[in-house]
């Protein structure tokens, strides 16, 4: 309290995230739930929670346009994230459209253009002419050297013209959204989109054109994520633990023991949701032959559809390991397999009964 020195009790803010019907029941707000209610205004259904509307996991909220911050432009995965959720009710399946959509409500904001910057031009009569930015004048004109054989002219256009030009193939860094930093190589463009090819997660990922640039040298990846770091085992909840694969802006990837081998549990989750860091260094197992399988030891998978495949064991958790494959590139190498499921190199085939079979 600011009158007597004490300091403030408030709660830090909460990250955002998605408003989720089955965690208000899980936190004992069933009874104060509606759902699929219509709204007499709008005609639309709408879940309630005492007297908040959400739809597609949002809040709808009457909010004066002066009170809205409306500089900032949205990434792919933020614009897709929200179009996702009004597309459930429109019923919209079409990809392509989809992708064309996105790319229309994103036009018009601020794209910064340095020299060197190859674009297209996305409209007027020079539309799908390809060229090199050579400067911006003071007046925020774009001037590019188009890319035609005996063509030597300089011509002038404003930004709301052109266009980012990536083709497949190029090597391009990430500037903004949740992918910010990431590099890659782009495999696809589409309607203002570009799908990237990762070079850390080895994931192909969305972005607006805008939000790119090229570049040489490859991310080395965040590792970090507050107090955990990349590969520590963690807990969820009281019976939930997972490997971090991946570390973004705001948010990791935890693969869970969740999952099966065929259907891996992979979720998002932000600081909140983790508990604790699990310490396994100790922790130990027993492979399909009763064999002790711990920490370090390398083990190849005999059942289930990775069969054949070898890892090495970073942690040991209920039955349960996580290991590093080499031939794996999904979720950072990691795979979670059962021990029971595995053989331990150079364990004994009858381990059990010479006795070896113990805890």
């Amino acid at each position: 309290d600011k009158h007597d020195g004490l300091p403030s009790t408030r709660r830090p803010r909460p990250p955002q995230r998605m408003f989720n019907k089955q965690e208000a029941r899980d936190a004992g707000l069933a009874h104060l739930l509606t759902l699929n209610r219509q709204d007499r205004n709008t005609g639309k259904y709408y879940d309630y929670l005492e007297s908040h509307r959400f739809l597609g996991g949002y809040l709808i909220k009457m909010v004066s346009i002066a009170s809205c911050q409306v500089e900032d432009s949205p990434a792919f995965d933020e614009l897709q994230r929200f179009h996702s959720g009004a597309a459930e009710e429109e019923d919209e399946q079409d990809s392509s459209s989809e992708l064309a959509k996105l790319a229309r409500q994103a036009k018009g904001a601020d794209v910064r253009y340095q020299a060197g910057d190859a674009v297209v031009v996305a409209e007027g009569d020079l539309k799908n002419m390809v060229g090199t930015v050579e400067r911006i004048d003071p007046d925020g004109q774009v001037v590019i050297l188009p890319k035609l054989k005996d063509f030597n002219e300089l011509i002038r256009f404003p930004t709301s013209q052109l266009s980012k030009f990536f083709k497949r193939g190029d090597h391009v860094k990430v500037t903004s959204g949740r992918h910010e930093g990431d590099t890659g190589m782009v495999v696809q463009v589409e309607a203002g989109v570009a799908t990237i090819f990762t070079d850390i997660s080895q994931d192909e990922v969305k972005v607006f054109v805008r939000d790119l640039v090229e570049c040489a040298e490859q991310a080395t990846g965040q590792t970090t994520f507050g107090p955990y770091e990349l590969e520590d085992l963690v807990a969820l909840d009281p019976v939930t633990v997972g490997v971090i694969v991946k570390v973004e802006r705001d948010v990791c990837k935890v693969l869970t023991s969740a999952g099966m081998a065929e259907r891996p549990d992979v979720r998002t989750c932000r600081l909140p949701d983790i508990k604790r860091k699990m310490n396994t260094k100790l922790s130990s197992g027993q492979d399909m032959h009763m064999n002790p399988v711990g920490v370090d030891d390398i083990v190849k998978i005999a059942e289930g559809p990775m069969k054949g495949k070898q890892a090495t064991v970073r942690h040991v958790y209920r039955g349960h390991l996580f290991g590093k494959c080499r031939t794996t590139s999904e979720n950072n190498g990691f795979v979670c397999v059962r021990t029971r499921a595995c053989v331990v190199h150079g364990g004994k085939v009858n381990a059990k009964a010479s006795g070896g079979g113990g805890g």
